[in-house]
């Protein structure tokens, strides 16, 4: 059913960007906020000049954090706003930002994975700031609400923030009856993106069955099998293909969902 991963080739930094409506970022308020968060302490000293950065180790990778006080140019953030379709107010949010925290978390030898939710954490200990409107990763905006509840409940239970790092897409098929859905952030941490392709499933299930997908790989470290299978419950086998992504670039998992 399974295959253990590959080595994979490292992707050295990850990189989340947390918007804010006002230009208020508190380097100190995120070290404060992190130590409660995770109960991990950030020396004083890594806080930078004029509260606006700030540099720290964790566990032999390196975090930064800093404030670029001016929108992020050519109207990106209400781009990726759009793919949203959870959040009503994810477009009106994004416009209304003028400032946005770049979390980069440089992996150095840990596993991608590893790094990518460090820099998680990060993220949502910054959503405790006021300012803080919402997080752009993975192709889409996320709600300060939804990241930081999803990070906090994960991360604290030792499972990895897969809700945090994937946006699991859905789309009509060009028949007018069926849907497709995709996965976007399972390939920079070492696996392949997943689709679902012309299903007669409720929108819903065939979400449910990409979160699972995913959760599944990233949790166990291991890649579906092409040829294999794969069900939400005892007793189903639905199967597992590997070919070009329809909706994601390079090859995909594909499930007959």
């Amino acid at each position: 059913m399974t295959e253990t991963k590959d080595e994979k080739k490292a992707i050295p930094t990850t990189l989340i960007s947390v918007l804010f409506a006002r230009p208020e970022f508190s380097a100190e308020q995120l070290r404060l906020n992190y130590r409660a968060d995770w109960g991990t302490e950030i020396p004083k000293t890594d806080v930078g000049e004029e509260n606006a950065t700030l540099m720290t180790m964790i566990d032999g990778m390196m975090v930064s954090v800093h404030i670029t006080p001016v929108p992020i140019e050519d109207g990106a953030a209400e781009r990726q706003a759009m793919t949203n379709y959870l959040w009503p107010e994810a477009v009106e949010t994004a416009k209304a930002h003028t400032a946005y925290v770049t979390v980069a978390g440089q992996h150095r030898g840990q596993e991608p994975l590893v790094a990518a939710s460090l820099a998680v954490r990060f993220a949502a200990s910054l959503l405790s700031q006021a300012a803080a409107s919402g997080v752009l990763t993975s192709g889409t905006f996320m709600s300060p609400e939804f990241y930081r509840t999803s990070a906090l409940a994960d991360c604290r239970a030792g499972r990895v923030p897969v809700m945090n790092l994937v946006y699991f897409g859905l789309y009509p098929h060009e028949d007018g009856q069926s849907m497709n859905g995709y996965t976007f952030g399972l390939a920079p941490l070492g696996a392949r993106e997943v689709e679902v392709i012309r299903s007669l499933k409720e929108p819903r299930e065939i979400f449910d069955m990409m979160v699972a997908a995913a959760s599944f790989m990233l949790d166990n470290h291991v890649l579906l099998k092409d040829g294999g299978t794969i069900g939400l419950r005892a007793g189903e086998a639905y199967p597992v293909t590997v070919g070009p992504g329809r909706a994601v670039s390079g090859e995909s998992f594909k499930i007959g969902y």
